[in-house]
């Protein structure tokens, strides 16, 4: 699966990819420069993608901990997600 720096569409802010871990279920960590942070799953068993931020993981307010909690997090279609 590819993996690339993008720009978000409705902010037009640039998200940065950080951190990315490979294996059963890949995981990729996306943040902007403004803070703004982004989990990318993908489970190779199902080929199911989906994602994680702030509007569905109110708790978690900076990419540290969302990405050290990544397997913790709640994940949901691109869609449902507000703030991208």
């Amino acid at each position: 699966m590819a993996v690339r720096n993008g720009t978000s569409g409705l902010y037009q802010e640039d998200y940065a990819v950080n951190n990315v871990i490979e294996g059963d279920t890949l995981y990729a960590g996306k943040v902007t420069p403004g803070g703004r942070w982004l989990v990318l799953r993908y489970v190779a068993a199902t080929g199911v993608v989906d994602y994680a931020n702030l509007s569905n993981n109110a708790g978690v307010t900076t990419y540290a901990d969302a990405w050290t909690g990544r397997a913790g997090l709640t994940y949901a279609a691109f869609e449902s997600l507000n703030g991208v």
